[in-house]
């Protein structure tokens, strides 16, 4: 019996004898290259249901010791922002990152430029949480008016991980229908 060159699967020809054993053998195989492939997994939504100055991500009912990374894809909203200064931050645990004073993370949309979206992945080192974020924010004729982006840590693990907390600066609020999606990847 011939075998397939990259999982090793049963090819049969006229002439081979089939048995069950070689089907549940290549079921388990195919079943592994699956799961590791998929290792994405959607852990939450948040969705604000009124205007706040700040939006806490909980995360301390999950066990953060099965992912590698969190991935925070956001489109949280300010309307009314007039001004280009108008800008937002997160923090972990209520602490900034301790590269920066302040992470602006550009991750807010309706503001002079338009609609804006970020990604913030959360590397779960054993002893720190590294940070990577992305930003994109599209200007109201729908053109590229900023991307961006930025690396930084912050003084807690994996184990101590609880909040995830999004705030505005000059005391603007995030809307109503602000979006917050959590994933995880597998280890």
């Amino acid at each position: 019996m011939r075998k397939t060159a990259n999982y090793d699967l049963c090819q049969w020809d006229a002439e081979d004898r089939i048995l069950r054993e070689d089907f549940n053998s290549d079921n388990e195989k195919i079943d592994a290259a699956i799961h590791q492939a998929n290792r994405m997994v959607h852990l939450m939504d948040v969705v604000t249901s009124a205007a706040a100055t700040q939006v806490s991500v909980d995360l301390s009912d999950l066990d953060l010791t099965l992912y590698d990374r969190l991935v925070l894809q956001t489109r949280l909203k300010m309307p009314g922002v007039t001004i280009d200064n108008e800008y937002g931050w997160f923090q972990i645990n209520g602490e900034m990152a301790v590269n920066q004073y302040e992470i602006n993370a550009m991750v807010y949309g309706q503001t002079s430029y338009g609609v804006g979206a970020s990604e913030i992945e959360l590397v779960l080192y054993p002893d720190l949480v590294g940070c990577a974020t992305k930003t994109f924010r599209l200007a109201k004729n729908s053109s590229l008016a900023y991307a961006g982006s930025g690396e930084y840590f912050f003084n807690v693990t994996p184990e101590t991980l609880r909040t995830v907390d999004f705030l505005v600066s000059n005391g603007t609020e995030l809307a109503e229908g602000s979006e917050i999606v959590v994933y995880g990847v597998r280890k």
